[in-house]
């Protein structure tokens, strides 16, 4: 049986496809490729970045075949990176001699992941790649224990990791050679485990701010000079340093810094990161299941979020990133963030529709100042719950992301049971809804302000302008930022909040949360294995009713909005016993919300039809007793 959670999702899925547009244009299937194709453009713009800004991901493996667990690591930092900066994927291992899947086709699955811009993977597991590709240069300090633990050198200037087999030899500033060779300390190449003999050099080939020098004849013709004759053969072709060995320098680090020739200053790096997965006899263990097992399940369900005649059906990275980002990498899961995404795009495609709607009210108001209207007890709740889900800090360990992700998808299913609401108002008001037709002349208020302002405010503010949408849905946020027109964040008291509304809100967004379980019961919604997603005919309506008992007391202009989230008939009663058209039917479902709201659920009970058979009999007796009559 399926999870609560997961039971909860698929009400609120059906819930808004019944309430989708018919306009293709508003629809998931064709527009959510559009974000891919944005992810791109953006992607491409980072060829033209400050690669100093650049953080590195060094990992054995391409970025899918990490596991989903690894991958939450890397995640991780891409929640934490400032805007300006970006990835760099380095692939470090020995490559296989035959690659079942092209670059570009494994690329187009790595960077819809990620929410900053990421430049494509180099792959330093061919020597020709990792020597022409990046050139040498010092760009890292390393930190060095003796080989008897005694002392340490902690600022070590070191080329890129690749270059560690080349690093002979140790270049120490004279004040630092005099206690070392008194001391008689051994330093150890992380790499290789081979000793690093050390010289007294010029200040001048010790980087400032570095205790010591990497020697690099090979590269560095300075060098040369410092070693015997024919002690090293710098002609001899270098060896590129992978996997493990590269694993061990990385751990080194300390720090990194922009190339000597551009004279910058040291800045801070615990910003790269290492990535190593299992290995048997090096190579990938068959048994973890990986970023691109994860992609090839989804493919079973690529009907839902592309047409056939789409050239490109993967998974939208959203969906995938999401998945990570839970922690529980599994199908129920990835369906489970797929309801969740495609449920937060139609509260996207709303603003969408309705700001760009020029008859709309919304359409016409400019820098609203101040809430207008009436307040009601949903509006108050859903803005009650994202200034707390705003307060939230940036996650600063996986433990902490998992569990930011867990209050996210909580603040959703608000979110979504809110935007219920508000179409329960459209069905109620109709047009009035929409429009109006007294304005003040200073055009940031209006008189009689139709609910379609407000609501829509509230909704583009925290779907546009909320500090986790863009983190949580990179791609959904970039696409609907193209779409839907931008706005100053609303002030944070932009509603009037009270104790009073903010309770009245949460116990009838606990009422709308049964409703919709009730009604996806009815209906017997669920996701099908091999077809689209089909919103089943409601020609069980008439055989269910729910009944709401409400002991306190609640505005009845609010309860009877409510009743607008269904087509089943809703009769709310003070007193069970007032319950009528249910003597004959069978409670199939009863909840608690507290001490004074119960909803329940009958199934009714109806006359059976006559058969044929019945007819004629029936019809037999009556020409029988005739007969006798006459």
């Amino acid at each position: 049986m399926a999870p609560a959670s997961y039971r909860e999702w698929v009400s609120l899925l059906f819930s808004a496809l019944r309430k989708e547009p018919r306009s293709p244009k508003y629809k998931y299937r064709t527009t959510i490729w559009e974000a891919k194709e944005l992810l791109r453009e953006r992607n491409r713009a980072s060829l033209q970045i400050d690669t100093s800004k650049e953080v590195k991901i060094y990992s054995n493996r391409t970025f899918l075949k990490l596991s989903p667990d690894r991958a939450l690591n890397v995640l991780l930092r891409d929640f934490q990176l400032q805007p300006e900066q970006s990835f760099r994927l380095i692939r470090t291992d020995v490559a296989p001699r035959k690659k079942l899947k092209s670059p570009d086709e494994n690329w187009n699955k790595v960077f819809p992941l990620f929410e900053n811009r990421i430049v494509e993977e180099l792959d330093l597991s061919i020597p020709k790649c990792a020597f022409e590709r990046e050139s040498f240069n010092y760009c890292y300090a390393l930190g060095l224990w003796s080989r008897d633990k005694k002392t340490r050198l902690s600022q070590i200037a070191w080329p890129h990791p690749i270059f560690s087999f080349s690093c002979v030899g140790l270049g120490v500033r004279p004040e630092v050679y005099s206690a070392l060779k008194e001391e008689g300390h051994v330093f150890i190449n992380p790499a290789n485990s081979v000793e690093l003999p050390y010289f007294s050099v010029d200040s001048k080939l010790v980087p400032k701010h570095c205790d010591a020098v990497a020697l690099c004849p090979r590269y560095v013709p300075e060098h040369v000079t410092l070693f015997e004759e024919g002690a090293i053969n710098i002609n001899k072709d270098p060896v590129p340093c992978t996997g493990e060995e590269l694993s061990a320098v990385t751990q080194a680090i300390t720090c990194t810094y922009l190339p000597l020739l551009s004279k910058e200053p040291f800045r801070t790096c615990g910003d790269d990161l290492a990535i190593w997965s299992p290995t048997t006899d090096g190579a990938l263990d068959k048994r973890v299941f990986t970023l691109d097992r994860l992609y090839g399940h989804a493919t079973l369900h690529k009907r839902f979020w592309s047409r056939a005649t789409y050239t490109d059906r993967s998974c939208p990275g959203d969906i995938i990133r999401s998945t990570i980002l839970s922690n529980n990498s599994n199908m129920l899961q990835l369906m489970e963030e797929f309801m969740k995404h495609y449920t937060t795009f139609n509260l996207y495609s709303f603003c969408w529709r309705t700001l760009n709607d020029q008859s709309s009210a919304v359409y016409k108001l400019k820098d609203p100042v101040s809430f207008t209207g009436e307040v009601k007890p949903w509006d108050a709740f859903i803005w009650n719950e994202y200034q707390t889900l705003e307060k939230l800090p940036v996650p600063h360990s996986v433990d902490e992301l998992v569990s930011l992700k867990a209050q996210f998808d909580e603040f959703l299913k608000h979110l979504s049971r809110y935007y219920a609401m508000v179409t329960c108002e459209m069905k109620q008001q109709m047009a009035e809804f929409f429009v109006t037709t007294d304005a003040d002349s200073e055009g940031g208020r209006f008189q009689d302000t139709p609910r379609v302002v407000p609501t829509t405010l509230i909704l583009r503010d925290i779907l546009l302008n909320g500090k986790w949408f863009k983190h949580f849905y990179p791609g959904l946020h970039l696409l609907m930022s193209t779409k839907i027109p931008s706005c100053d964040k609303l002030d944070d008291c932009f509603v009037p909040l009270d104790d009073t509304s903010i309770a009245l809100g949460c116990k009838l967004d606990k009422l709308v949360k049964e409703i919709l379980l009730v009604e996806s019961y009815v209906y017997g919604d669920k996701i099908p294995p091999k077809k689209l997603l089909i919103v089943n005919p409601s020609a069980e309506d008439e055989n269910w009713k729910i009944v709401i008992l409400i002991k306190d007391s609640i505005p009845n202009h609010l309860l009877k909005t409510l009743k607008f989230n269904t087509k089943i008939s809703i009769q709310i009663v003070k007193d069970i016993r007032q319950a009528t058209g249910v003597e004959n039917g069978s409670c199939s479902w009863k909840k608690m919300i507290d001490e004074n709201v119960f909803i329940y659920a009958y199934k009714l009970e109806t006359e059976p039809s006559a058969t044929q058979e019945d007819t004629n009999r029936m019809i037999k007796n009556v020409i029988d007793e005739m007969h006798k009559g006459n």
